[in-house]
């Protein structure tokens, strides 16, 4: 940096004229069981400046994870390996920490989609292939 650059810098600074605002990244669990959504979910992400703390492919994964790592956002998939349910499981861990839960489904019905919307901590529940578009709307819709 120049001289000018921080002798200019030094006096904004002394004229109180520069608000810093620090940006703290956002932490998200991904719990998806299929391997391609999860990557794709995760690069997407990371890409616009998030934490991805992890991925699950299960509900015991999911709770470890959980467990260890500061989670701001849920990424859950409604039908995990094994026919678990990712509602059950979102319930089950907001009951540790609120926290917002944006769900995943292949399954557009309302069957599906409705109970999972009718949660207290659902953000939105998103249709796959998620678009990056959704994501990022659902995700940045989080305060």
């Amino acid at each position: 940096m120049s001289e000018n650059c921080q002798h200019y810098i030094k006096i904004l600074f002394s004229l109180g004229h520069v608000n810093i605002t620090l940006y703290m990244a956002k932490n998200v669990l991904i719990v998806e069981d299929e391997f391609i959504i999860a990557r794709v979910l995760d690069m997407q992400l990371s890409r616009h400046g998030f934490n991805v703390l992890g991925i699950a492919d299960d509900k015991e994964s999911a709770r470890k994870l959980f467990k260890k790592y500061d989670v701001d956002i849920i990424i859950m998939d409604i039908l995990l390996k094994n026919r678990e349910d990712g509602r059950e499981l979102a319930v089950e861990l907001n009951k540790i920490k609120e926290t917002p839960v944006i769900f995943a489904t292949g399954n557009s019905d309302a069957g599906t989609r409705g109970p999972a919307e009718e949660l207290p901590f659902c953000v939105a529940v998103l249709i796959k292939p998620v678009s990056k578009e959704a994501l990022l709307n659902a995700v940045n819709s989080i305060p």
